[in-house]
């Protein structure tokens, strides 16, 4: 569903078990309603890029336990909601690129996440919070701001597999 000019999505997946896959890129979106992928129980991936979001529901991902990639790339969000991927203890990679974050809460994540890709590059953000690495001790590439690297270093000693990668340079931890 590429290109078709939405402005907001209400219940459009609501109730479609099956639902696997749901890309929607460049379309203008700017409301994304908080049970649009209610019961969608199959869901593993969501690619909602090059829209205008600036806010995601904090249950939007409800009952998603299968999960795994989620693409929010080149949108103007600028907070995220506390426990917003809470139901998705199989996540694994995870864009934010180009946005307007300036935050990122402490319990964004499943406590036992298998997050293995972390994009926050070309945001607002100076800082992550401890607990949120801590959380994410299957994270092997991070790519950030030069700012945010500087910021963990001391915060990464238990993720043994990390690079992490701004677009000017790499940097292996071990």
């Amino acid at each position: 569903m590429d290109n078709l000019r939405l402005i907001s999505l209400n219940h459009i997946f609501d109730n479609c078990y099956r639902l696997n896959e749901v890309s929607i890129a460049n379309n203008n979106i700017v409301y994304l309603d908080e049970y649009m992928f209610k019961n969608c129980i199959y869901l593993s991936k969501v690619e909602i890029p090059f829209n205008h979001v600036e806010y995601i529901p904090q249950n939007l991902f409800m009952n998603s336990w299968n999960l795994t990639t989620v693409n929010f790339s080149n949108n103007k969000i600028q907070k995220l909601p506390n426990n917003l991927f809470f139901h998705c203890p199989n996540l694994k990679q995870l864009n934010f690129e180009h946005n307007q974050l300036i935050d990122i809460p402490d319990n964004l994540l499943h406590s036992k996440t298998k997050l293995t890709s972390l994009n926050i590059y070309k945001n607002k953000l100076l800082k992550l919070p401890e607990q949120l690495l801590d959380a994410c001790s299957t994270l092997q590439h991070l790519y950030a701001d030069i700012p945010i690297i500087y910021n963990i270093i001391d915060c990464v000693d238990n993720l043994d597999k990390l690079q992490i990668q701004t677009y000017y340079t790499e940097f292996n931890i071990r």
